[in-house]
């Protein structure tokens, strides 16, 4: 039987992730969470994100 008393881990404090070196701890967190196929994953989008915003920034300097 599981004493009633016993209280779970508390959360995480959010005020904990709003300084640069919090968020930058929460998202290593986050980063160390995924599964490497969740990982391959990001870092495809992020490079396709990366060709879209070097397409539209060549273009825009062409129109000037």
């Amino acid at each position: 039987m599981s004493n009633i008393s016993e209280k779970p881990n508390p959360p995480d404090d959010p005020w904990n992730s709003v300084t640069w070196e919090g968020s930058e701890r929460l998202q290593l967190r986050r980063e160390r969470a995924l599964s490497l196929r969740e990982k391959i994953l990001a870092m495809e989008g992020m490079a396709e994100m990366t060709m879209r915003m070097a397409q539209l920034r060549s273009g825009s300097n062409q129109q000037r």
